[in-house]
């Protein structure tokens, strides 16, 4: 999988904010040093570096539509990352207004207020710059892989399929479950029998009890001929003499 166009955008936003931080160290060198020129040309460097971080930080944020990159440690690691990038965030929106004051006073030549402004503007300045390098090192190098959330074991009854003759609702009985269904050679002994039912080859009917055979010597009526009253016939009248 490629990586997304803008992926060297963190890496040069943190490289933008260490040269920052140089910068920001040898202004104050110089400044304490009485260079001044030097020093004037070495601040307005560094307000150009961190201009061009923010242009930066707004292009990466706005390509990735703003969406935030999480940091997947847990316990004492992951308060110490919230807390040092809520105060990264919260103390580099007064890094602009504190620049642009600095840099106003010192081309008017109001050294005093210059000074003044600079004992506050300079640490916050400097503390915005190094955290940002920090933030970078711990969220894209030491940020551990997400936890993955083992998935529950699935039901294995719900996808096996049910054998055929079982119930299909657990009210149902085997035996109410169990179809009525009978053979071809046993729908032909049923015809035979005298069911009255005239099975076709393949075919498959309902099951009906056959009627039971006659007993020997039984005539159709039911009526056994020599049970003591001889000469009825098989409609069970008396033949006359």
């Amino acid at each position: 999988m490629s990586e997304p166009a803008d992926a060297f955008l963190p890496t040069v936003n943190a490289g933008l904010n260490a040269l920052a931080t140089v910068l920001l160290v040898r202004g104050r060198r110089l400044a304490r040093a009485g260079a001044v020129e030097a020093h004037r040309r070495t601040m307005l460097a560094a307000f150009a570096v961190s201009t061009l971080f923010l242009a930066c930080y707004v292009a990466h944020k706005a390509a990735r539509q703003f969406e935030n990159t999480t940091f997947h440690a847990e316990g004492a690691l992951k308060i110490f990352y919230l807390a040092l990038l809520a105060s990264h965030v919260v103390l580099a929106m007064a890094v602009p207004v504190l620049a642009i004051v600095l840099i106003r006073y010192g081309l008017r030549g109001r050294v005093q207020s210059h000074r003044r402004v600079a004992r506050v503007a300079w640490p916050i300045w400097m503390y915005v710059s190094v955290t940002g390098v920090v933030i970078y090192v711990m969220l894209y190098h030491l940020n551990p892989a997400p936890r993955v959330e083992a998935a529950p074991p699935a039901d294995v009854s719900l996808d096996r399929p049910r054998p055929s003759g079982l119930p299909t609702r657990p009210t149902e009985s085997l035996e109410s479950a169990r179809p009525y269904v009978v053979s071809t050679a046993a729908s032909q002994a049923a015809a035979r029998s005298g069911s009255g039912t005239v099975a076709q080859p393949g075919a498959r009917v309902l099951a009906r009890p056959a009627s039971p055979a006659p007993a020997a010597g039984t005539s159709g009526s039911g009526l056994r001929s020599g049970d003591g009253e001889p000469g009825r016939g098989e409609s069970g009248v008396r033949n006359p003499a």
